[in-house]
């Protein structure tokens, strides 16, 4: 899970949404599934047991809940800014 988490909050995508909105308009994002679906399909080797389970056990719906409640939507606002100062 916090390889998945990681790449989410890896995402510019998920960076430039969580910039340009609050946390409950964040979570209804249709781009979160998107992400965690490209990362499922399009993990390595490494990852592919942890993506098992979560293809197993966990809907999408779900597993973006977990990351939302792990805080997801602050972490990716942090990197975001984190890399806009790094630029400027």
């Amino acid at each position: 899970m916090s390889s998945v988490y990681r790449h989410l909050v890896g995402s510019e995508l998920l960076q430039k949404e969580a910039m340009a909105n609050g946390t409950a308009d964040f979570s209804s994002s249709p781009s979160i599934p998107d992400v965690v679906d490209e990362f499922i399909y399009t993990a390595g080797i490494g990852h592919q047991k942890a993506v098992n389970i979560l293809i197993d056990t966990a809907s999408t719906t779900g597993t973006v809940e977990v990351f939302l409640r792990a805080g997801l939507h602050q972490a990716l606002r942090e990197c975001a800014e984190q890399e806009a100062a790094e630029v400027g």
